[in-house]
């Protein structure tokens, strides 16, 4: 059986994506202590051709990543729309990081990385080597953003924290002229 990764295009108004990641995350940080922000600089009621089921799985698996390793501070998902129509997303922690050995492991299917750290005030890191989770997310983000067509990059401090940088190409599009693609079909009765 061969799993397929499939990509759809729909109408998407880039604004709603930011507010339900919001809505789904920030509870998740808020119980851990940890100030965390989405700020979406671009125009509501704007229309783009995307995906937005895998941007928002791209955003979940990098926000929950960026919850799940940061014991104190914050994480902060920021958004805007390029002029080239381009989506840039920065989402940027003040996480455990990653050795820069380590950076090309994180990426691969069922890359780990192992991390020697103290613990912190919540106890979310022990004096333990930690197994970083099962190696599928970051595998995951970096598959939607080539199948999106974009770009993902990472720089990381060990004990300071993290950042990915995301763009991604938007087409854009003017709900009027494709709203015809919702219709019914109606029958005359004889």
């Amino acid at each position: 059986m061969e799993n397929k990764f499939i990509v759809h295009s729909d109408q998407v108004d880039l604004s709603t994506v930011f507010d339900r990641l919001k809505g789904l995350t920030s509870l998740q940080a808020q119980l851990k202590g940890l100030r965390f922000t989405v700020e979406y600089s671009g125009p509501k009621n704007s229309f783009v051709l995307t995906d937005d089921r895998r941007i928002l799985q791209l955003l979940l698996n990098l926000t929950n990543n960026a919850i799940k390793y940061t014991c104190k501070g914050e994480i902060a998902v920021t958004a805007r729309m390029l002029p080239n129509c381009m989506l840039a997303i920065q989402v940027r922690d003040t996480g455990v990081g990653i050795e820069q050995d380590n950076i090309h492991k994180i990426f691969d299917m069922f890359g780990l990385v192992d991390h020697k750290t103290k613990a912190c005030e919540t106890g979310c890191v022990t004096r333990v080597t930690l197994r970083l989770g099962i190696g599928m997310g970051l595998f995951l983000c970096k598959s939607i953003v080539e199948k999106l067509g974009g770009r993902l990059n990472v720089n990381s401090d060990k004990g300071k924290g993290t950042q990915f940088d995301i763009e991604l190409p938007m087409s854009e599009t003017r709900p009027e002229l494709t709203s015809w693609v919702s219709f019914d079909i109606v029958t005359p009765t004889v």
